[in-house]
């Protein structure tokens, strides 16, 4: 984050869904995902799933998010490979690493 603010750039959310399956009750245990899904555009999608102990899902999140150039007030045109350069694991964001 800090590397892409020094630069110019921030993440901004775009939408956001929360689907409520099952309930939660304070001491469930819940084990969370989170996957990026890309595709040829501006924007990208981050999808998480929340699912008790015993598997049953209980909640979906999904959001609908950019790269914000903060000087011209537009999206980058490629925010897979900006977040790429930056990663110290690119593969947890679903992208391949950039070779400089």
């Amino acid at each position: 984050m800090e590397e892409l603010l020094a630069d110019g750039i921030g993440p901004v959310n775009l939408e956001t869904v929360i689907k409520y399956h099952r309930e939660l009750r304070a001491g469930d245990v819940v084990d969370v995902t989170c996957g990026w899904v890309w595709g040829e555009g501006k924007t990208y999608r981050v999808e998480h799933r929340f699912a008790r102990a015993d598997g049953e899902l209980s909640a979906t999140i999904s959001h609908v998010s950019g790269l914000l150039d903060l000087r011209t007030r537009r999206l980058v045109e490629n925010p897979a490979r900006e977040w790429a350069v930056r990663a110290k694991d690119p593969t947890l964001l679903g992208v391949e690493p950039v070779c400089s």
